[in-house]
């Protein structure tokens, strides 16, 4: 009698259950589903799918705060949480299923391949931020090449920490690319790899590169317990991260231990411009008299001619064009003579509704001074970011001083050379040019007869060498 009451609790249980779990999916339209993930911290969703997740590092970025459209000091700081706004693309660069790389002669049919993702992801937006913790710490995810490495969440929409997935197809094996600063509604094809910056103004920092998989050999890893890979492995891909993370975990208990490798992709990224970094100062070739007189001067509409204001940046390899000649206007920089700068991306003339003046710095016992700061070398006044390996840009300097009656008139001093200097012994490079990736300081002399010189030193995101002095005579 219990056994068949029992029995009959748990059918009616049983029954009660089923109906609450058909009402719940019937009253949605949908299967009985499990939860998805929210975020793109998880390594994959409950139903197996692998999910994508992406490191970024900089490479010799040291100008200032990491803000879009003007110098990166940092992808992401940690302190104010400024990030920088990417484009990340996921290309089909290998048919893993025939071993075949995807070159020109084959990339318009492999991307244009839908149905196995030959680009599975073509311009989405992302930010680099901090990785969560584990374990209320800091530490890093395994997987990762380089401990230094932020995460790079990808958006949907508007919002971040979008969960994109590897394809469950094993066909292709992808690279990764990114840049920044990111530009909206651009997608690319095998037509056209290019991402076009249709206003640049000399404050944008464009960076760039890739994160491509290495090639794991036969016999590196473990591929269950004892157990090497007899053939070798290509990604990235689902296939491939799976592996490298299970050999990761197998290796940690193995006797004999073999190189671990990383599997989350991380993009290295690196300048693809050069800085100038701009002083205004007393030419020293004259008086003491006339350099006296020179720091009652002031100037403005400091231009680099025929530079270029529109721009494409080749996505897989990285090389910026300019399509036409432009000339860039010099942006703001402040200096507090302790080496901090920050930069903008404000005109440092400033606007016709509120202008700016740009004075000549004074120089008085070994100090140069502006707006009450010193520094035994010249404060930055101004940069723009220019293109690289130019020998020479030409400059226009507008000098403001009076006449003979004492009347402020504008003198436009055209076409002053501003020369690449010789490179440092220690930066592997030999011709004289501007080199993406480092910052030069053009100092502006002015001479009391209102004539102009400008020199550059090479300064590196590591400075590049002496300054490029550049006399106005």
């Amino acid at each position: 009698m219990f056994n068949q009451l029992l029995t009959t609790i748990m059918k009616k249980n049983l029954w009660m259950l089923a109906a609450a779990l058909c009402m719940t999916a019937c009253s949605q339209n949908e299967d009985i589903v499990i939860e998805q993930p929210v975020s793109d911290n998880d390594f994959e969703s409950p139903d197996g799918r692998l999910i994508i997740q992406l490191g970024g590092i900089e490479t010799r970025i040291g100008a200032s705060v990491g803000v879009t459209r003007a110098p990166l000091d940092k992808l992401y700081d940690e302190t104010s949480g400024a990030t920088t706004r990417l484009g990340i693309f996921a290309l089909a660069t290998n048919d893993a299923t025939t071993s075949t790389a995807i070159t020109d002669a084959n990339r318009t049919a492999a991307w244009g391949d839908t149905e196995n993702y030959g680009i599975l992801l073509n311009n989405i937006q992302a930010a680099v931020t901090a990785w969560p913790k584990q374990d209320g710490s800091d530490v890093k995810p395994d997987g990762l090449e380089n401990d230094l490495a932020q995460k790079i969440t990808l958006y949907k929409g508007n919002a971040a920490n979008g969960v994109y997935y590897y394809p469950m197809q094993k066909k292709y094996d992808y690279s990764f690319y990114g840049y920044a600063p990111y530009q909206e509604g651009q997608t690319i094809s095998a037509a056209k790899p290019e991402i076009t910056f249709a206003r640049f103004d000399g404050s944008q920092d464009i960076i760039w590169n890739n994160a491509t998989a290495g090639e794991i050999a036969p016999n590196s890893i473990y591929l269950k317990k004892n157990v090497k890979n007899d053939a070798s492995l290509t990604g990235y891909k689902a296939q491939y991260i799976r592996q490298l993370k299970y050999h990761h975990e197998l290796n940690q208990a193995a006797s004999e231990k073999l190189q671990d490798y990383p599997w989350i992709p991380n993009i290295n990224f690196e300048h693809q411009l050069a800085q100038l970094r701009f002083s205004v100062i007393p030419a020293t070739e004259q008086s003491e008299e006339d350099r006296t007189a020179v720091q009652n001067m002031k100037v403005k509409n400091i231009t680099i001619k025929s530079h270029g204001t529109t721009a494409t940046l080749n996505v897989l390899t990285g090389k910026l064009t300019f399509t036409d000649n432009g000339s860039l206007l010099m942006r703001e920089a402040t200096d507090d003579g302790k080496g901090n700068i920050t930069f903008t991306d404000d005109n440092a003339d400033g606007t016709v509704e509120v202008p700016k003046d740009i004075y000549v710095q004074k120089y008085e016992g070994g100090q140069y001074t502006l707006n009450g700061v010193s520094s035994a070398n010249p404060l930055i006044q101004g940069y723009l970011m220019v293109k690289p390996d130019m020998e020479q840009f030409l400059m226009d300097v507008t000098i403001i001083a009076p006449d003979a009656s004492g009347v402020p008139q504008d003198l436009i001093v055209r076409d002053i050379p501003v020369n690449a200097p010789a490179p440092t012994v220690d930066s592997g490079k030999n011709d004289n040019l501007f080199y993406a990736g480092y910052y030069y300081n053009v100092r502006i002399g002015i001479y009391a007869t209102q004539q102009i010189n400008a020199t550059a030193t090479l300064a590196t995101w590591k400075p590049g060498g002496d300054s490029v002095d550049v006399p106005i005579e």
